[in-house]
């Protein structure tokens, strides 16, 4: 393994070797140009292809835009579409149906293979417009970029104890490839084909498992684990999922509770106490819930924490197994979170991408409670500066 020192010091030397007018312009995805599809939509059906959460979110935005979706297309789900109750088409039903149509694609993960299939159905490629979509020439970043001093000043010792704790060379080298990411604007590859939070080998599920979703957004990690569980032959327990964003709270509703027995959605965020806090709703945010200090419509939320959420239940109710993604707040989450990790000691997967010093910063709140957890950390999407995910275990 080499020496965090090494790997720094060479991280350094590429930065200084740089010209001083460098400007790093990554293939970063452009989430809020929507006037594009605005434009090339007039005087054509809108198709959105691609039902998962990314569907659900670029259906919101396109909403709130005015546009009309005539139709909901995907290459494996089928039923009904839970946010806007469309029938969904199949990829020869979308060309029999809507040959002329704009197809508007919301997957990341698989646009190429979308955008190759519908072009040997005939779709022309100007009436294929990906979305997210690969933009250069928009440098649009949701980090903030720190210098070399002040990395060092303020993170360099903090980032080498948490080097040295993880306990495989991958998450290492995720954990450097952060450091890229805010010294050198660089996005991070995908490190897992595991589904994100349920990392095969770390992760495994067994029977009466509790399940917390922290930040359920639409319900899609809580109906992963259902769906994980039933693959498995696996009886869970119960699943309780927080979301306090009213419109998201009633989508995770029509996903989750149709389908699948034990769960309860709880209209609340997670935090070290319970009261209220005044959030902001991003605005090109589709698959967040609510997030600190960004501009955005103000919106006042109930928090609690899981402490007190379960101090009355018996402890064969207590989770085990707690997932949070509640865009910054999972540090005062976890404060919130004392007692039932120190005791129950479960599995934990916390997103530690929105702050420079999540990573190990949750590492060390979650050492206090129990010294015998391990750690792993993993790029959890294909390419981007979010969804880092640590494991705790």
């Amino acid at each position: 393994m080499n020496s965090f020192k090494k790997i720094f010091d060479s991280i350094v030397s590429e930065l200084n070797s740089r010209p001083s007018n460098f400007q790093h312009f990554p293939s970063i995805m452009d989430e809020g140009d929507y006037k594009t599809i605005k434009e090339r939509s007039r005087g054509r059906a809108v198709i959105l292809f691609g039902c998962g959460m990314g569907g659900i979110g670029v259906a919101e935005r396109l909403e709130g835009l005015g546009i009309l979706i005539d139709g909901i297309c995907d290459n494996h789900r089928t039923g009904v579409f839970s946010y806007t109750g469309q029938r969904i088409m199949t990829p020869v039903e979308l060309y029999e149906k809507y040959a002329k149509a704009l197809v508007v694609i919301s997957s990341e993960t698989y646009e190429q293979e979308i955008f190759v299939g519908l072009r040997q159905l005939g779709f022309a490629e100007d009436q294929i417009l990906p979305f997210p979509r690969k933009n250069p020439s928009i440098v649009q970043s949701s980090i903030n970029f720190i210098s070399v001093d002040s990395f060092i000043r303020t993170h360099y010792k903090d980032y080498e104890w948490a080097y040295d704790l993880l306990s495989d060379e991958l998450s290492r080298s995720v954990l450097i490839k952060i450091i890229r990411k805010y010294l050198l604007n660089e996005i991070i590859p995908l490190s897992t084909d595991s589904p994100q939070y349920f990392e095969k080998g770390l992760m495994d599920l067994t029977p009466g498992e509790i399940f917390v979703d922290g930040g359920a957004c639409y319900g899609d990690t809580s109906h992963m684990f259902a769906k994980l569980c039933q693959a498995k032959s696996i009886k869970y327990k119960h699943i309780y999922s927080f979301e306090p964003n009213e419109k998201c709270y009633k989508v995770a509703q029509n996903i989750l509770l149709p389908h699948f027995p034990d769960i309860d959605i709880i209209t609340k965020g997670l935090w070290n106490r319970k009261t209220e806090l005044t959030f902001t709703s991003a605005p090109n945010a589709a698959a967040s819930t609510m997030v600190l200090g960004v501009a955005g419509e103000k919106s006042v939320v109930s928090v609690i924490s899981l402490d007190e959420f379960f101090a009355e239940k018996p402890f064969d109710d207590w989770p085990t197994f707690i997932k949070m993604d509640i865009e910054g707040a999972e540090q005062e989450a976890l404060q919130g979170a004392k007692e039932v990790i120190s005791v129950k000691y479960p599995k934990l997967a916390i997103c530690v991408y929105h702050k420079p010093d999540d990573p190990y910063e949750i590492m060390r709140i979650l050492r206090t409670y129990n010294p015998n957890y391990r750690y792993a950390l993993r790029q959890c999407t294909s390419t981007g500066y979010s969804e880092q995910v640590l494991y705790a275990f």
